[in-house]
């Protein structure tokens, strides 16, 4: 066998394990968002749960069910004044699914409304999230890939 020969050969190994990886990758979220699910309808107030089946939904890049969750998480965590809590992480999920979405005017928004909530109270994880999403809003949407980075 020639050289280019063992090293197409040698991609198409490669390929098709990482496809391997990816459908595990998957089916570990598909598994991770029905256990959330089944717990959700014995505790349908749960907002640890909502919080973490929306993020699965916007890691699976199913953003119209990242933004169905992530609205039920912001309805709860404002009537029980949870802001530090709910509210901030359904903005976080809010702005980066309806970024994915192409609805720049609400994904800005949901953003700079977690931005405000986590800057006020010191919320450094939380941060890290707005950060990424207004990133991208920078790279993806006003291409200043310069603002992107800082």
């Amino acid at each position: 066998m020639t050289g280019m020969k063992m090293f197409k050969l040698w991609m198409v190994v490669m390929l098709l394990g990482l496809l391997s990886v990816v459908s595990e990758a998957q089916e570990d979220i598909n598994n991770a968002i029905n256990v959330q699910l089944e717990y959700l309808k014995k505790y349908p107030k749960d907002k640890d749960a909502l919080r973490k089946v929306s993020f699965l939904y916007l890691n699976k890049a199913d953003y119209d069910q990242a933004i169905f969750y992530g609205r039920q998480l912001f309805e709860m965590g404002y009537n029980e004044r949870d802001y530090n809590g709910a509210v901030i992480y359904s903005h976080i999920c809010l702005g980066q699914a309806h970024m994915m979405k192409g609805n720049v005017k609400e994904a800005y928004s949901h953003l700079g409304q977690a931005r405000l909530i986590g800057e006020s109270n010191k919320n450094d994880s939380a941060l890290c999230s707005v950060y990424n999403g207004l990133g991208l809003y920078a790279s993806n949407v006003q291409k200043d890939y310069y603002r992107s980075l800082t």
